[in-house]
């Protein structure tokens, strides 16, 4: 196969992609609109891309489960909305936690 196929709802949001390679994307989303889960199948194994996925009250991505047990939280500035500290573990162990700062003029 030499082409993709691209299946989308009545919203307008793809739900199914077959890639080149001859894996079928699915994708799933909550009552807003919003993705909540992804996973691939191909030559009948399956991979969970994404297990969750919450948003805070702005829309913005608070929470994500990946497949493999890593998990990514995303901690926001209450005045600029910007992303302050994002953190990442795995079974337990933390992979990353940073603190974000900007300049004066949001750099």
């Amino acid at each position: 196969m030499s082409h993709r196929v691209e299946l989308f709802d009545s919203s307008g949001r793809l739900y199914s992609r077959v890639c080149p390679l001859g894996e079928v994307l699915t994708f799933a989303f909550d009552a807003g609109g919003n993705l909540s889960a992804s996973q691939g199948i191909k030559q009948g194994r399956l991979s969970n891309y994404l297990t969750r996925l919450d948003c805070e009250k702005c829309e913005q991505s608070a929470f994500m489960n990946y497949g493999g047990s890593i998990s990514a939280r995303y901690g926001f500035s209450a005045q600029s909305r910007r992303l302050a500290n994002p953190q990442a573990d795995s079974a337990g162990r933390k992979l990353q936690d940073l603190s974000c700062r900007y300049d004066s003029v949001g750099n």
